[in-house]
């Protein structure tokens, strides 16, 4: 029993782009996290959301286009609208992924800036 999932063409674009972009997106957050402050982080925040997205829809598009190139393409590959959904809806999964991976790095460099802080000395008593 073979345990790989056959992949079709467009999904092996599908991974391919948008874990590209899944990617570049994390390390974009990662540096701004622990180098800049807020403000350049949610701007970050949004940027990666756009990464994302776009590698979401670039992904769909040419997946699509890929899988219908192939020889006797089945007919689900002429049911292409998942580029137009990811056009439209890509922004949400994009979020929750860009979102949640800003949060998870906030509290790790939160809780790392509070073990460096230096503890005051203790009081002499008086």
């Amino acid at each position: 029993m073979n345990s790989m999932l056959p992949l079709n063409p467009y999904h092996s674009t599908l991974l391919f782009f948008s874990g590209s972009a899944l990617l570049v997106m994390m390390f974009l957050v990662l540096i701004a996290v622990w180098r800049f402050p807020l403000w350049v982080q949610l701007i970050t925040v949004l940027l990666g959301i756009a990464i994302v997205w776009g590698g979401l829809f670039i992904g769909s598009e040419l997946g699509f286009r890929n899988w219908q190139a192939m020889p006797n393409a089945p007919d689900e590959a002429y049911a292409d609208t998942a580029p137009l959904g990811m056009l439209i809806a890509g922004w949400l999964p994009a979020g929750y992924f860009t979102a949640a991976w800003w949060g998870v790095l906030s509290l790790i460099a939160l809780a790392v800036r509070r073990i460096r802080q230096p503890k005051p000395p203790p009081r002499l008593p008086t």
